[in-house]
């Protein structure tokens, strides 16, 4: 494509000339004229040739004329144009016209211009018109997407920047996207890693459940180097950002019932699942949640008399139903499984305490009295369980005791 410096030298030797479209001047000549013309054209159609062969002829628009055909490729001059004439409409979805349209199109193809100045405008204005154009926004957030995986940083970081917006103005968005920003978190430059992290603290603000889901959806992925080994890397970034800003966003995660629910049913499905490195920073991270304080460690027991016993956290939980009205049964499974109904039912009503009515553990205490503890000692397994079952259970009666009117009922000595 033909460069500036060779742009303005031929507008100089036509300049000099004074030339009219009635009279060309005699000692130029009409072939020199031409001749600077056609070598200014194939200049150009060579170059987009070059560049619609790279890009496999998609997203390009072209106009053509009877002697040459020139890319419709946005300008920094050519976007501030566009912008001022989409400001001045004060457009909305339901008023955007067939032609602004075509001009938010012409912002999106910005994203495959040669200059990383119109690819940086282009982002922060796909961003600043998306939510008046919806019915192009799988269109604009590939473009966006595109961006994110350029080679110049500047061109990234403002990708990146520009994600938080379209979120808040469409919030369906928000996985994708944010499943974008935690693959981005691997990289090895620190102000563009911090431009993510600020974008993925935006963007749990917007929609908390969605970015979190895809999040999580990172952490369990399987991830391989490229010798072919399992690599954790990616996932112990995701985890490390969640540690990091547990405390910032405490009134989001910590406070919120509904998302310490969320997280600990997703450590729970995972933590069996995963590294001990992946394991130890996710019941790290665990301790910050009220509700899934003080995990009880105990032996898990796996099927088959061969295989060799492992320890593991019991993460409290109400997700599985339990039915206090049947029997104890005293199983290693089935004592899990209380005891992850019970710290949960402990923590709930300990951050609730002040609450009115008053929390009460009635249901809870009346089970253990009558039906646990008389089972305890064939629950109790000198070679495997010892303590790891009964001392758990009889520490969790101590704790739920303040809050129910049947002790001294249920243990008359």
């Amino acid at each position: 494509m033909a460069t500036l410096d060779r742009l303005y030298d031929i507008a100089a030797k036509l300049d000099s000339q004074n030339l009219k479209s009635s009279g060309i001047n005699a000692e130029y000549g009409t072939i020199n004229i031409q001749n600077h013309t056609i070598s200014l054209l194939e200049s150009t159609n060579k170059s987009l040739d070059q560049l619609n062969n790279q890009r496999g002829n998609k997203t390009t628009q072209y106009y053509t004329t009877q002697s040459y055909t020139i890319e419709k490729m946005a300008t920094l001059d050519r976007l501030y144009d566009i912008a001022a004439k989409l400001d001045s409409q004060n457009l909305t979805a339901q008023t955007a016209t067939p032609e602004s349209r075509e001009l938010y199109k012409e912002i999106i193809s910005s994203v495959h211009s040669t200059q990383p100045g119109s690819k940086q405008l282009g982002a922060q204005f796909i961003s600043k018109y998306f939510g008046i154009f919806p019915e192009l926004s799988t269109t604009a957030i590939d473009g966006l997407i595109d961006l994110c995986e350029e080679d110049d940083s500047a061109t990234r970081i403002q990708a990146i920047r520009a994600i938080p917006q379209i979120c808040k103005e469409s919030r369906e968005h928000t996985p994708r996207l944010a499943d974008i920003l935690v693959q981005l978190l691997q990289t090895d430059r620190p102000v563009e890693l911090d431009n993510i992290k600020n974008a993925l603290v935006s963007l749990l603000r917007v929609d908390s459940k969605g970015t979190l889901e895809a999040i999580f959806s990172q952490i369990q992925s399987d991830q391989t180097a490229e010798d072919g080994t399992p690599d954790d890397s990616l996932k112990i970034k995701a985890v490390s950002f969640l540690r990091e800003k547990i405390v910032p966003l405490k009134d989001l995660l910590v406070d919120n019932q509904e998302n310490q629910r969320f997280l600990g049913e997703k450590f729970k499905t995972m933590i069996t699942d995963c590294s001990s490195q992946v394991q130890t920073s996710l019941l790290d991270l665990l301790k910050f949640f009220p509700l899934y304080r003080g995990q009880v460690q105990v032996i898990s027991i796996p099927s088959g008399s061969s295989s060799t016993p492992t320890t593991l956290p019991i993460i409290p939980s109400d997700s599985e139903p339990f039915d206090f009205d049947a029997p104890f049964e005293p199983k290693p499974d089935y004592a899990q499984k209380l005891i992850s109904k019970l710290v949960f039912k402990r923590n709930s009503i300990q951050q609730s305490a002040s609450s009115s009515p008053p929390p009460n553990a009635s249901k809870e205490i009346t089970y253990l009295g009558t039906k646990v503890l008389p089972t305890l000692t064939p629950i109790i397994n000198p070679k495997r369980l010892a303590d790891e079952f009964h001392v758990p259970l009889l520490q969790i009666l101590a704790d739920l005791s303040p809050y129910s009117a049947l002790i001294p009922l249920l243990f008359k000595f």
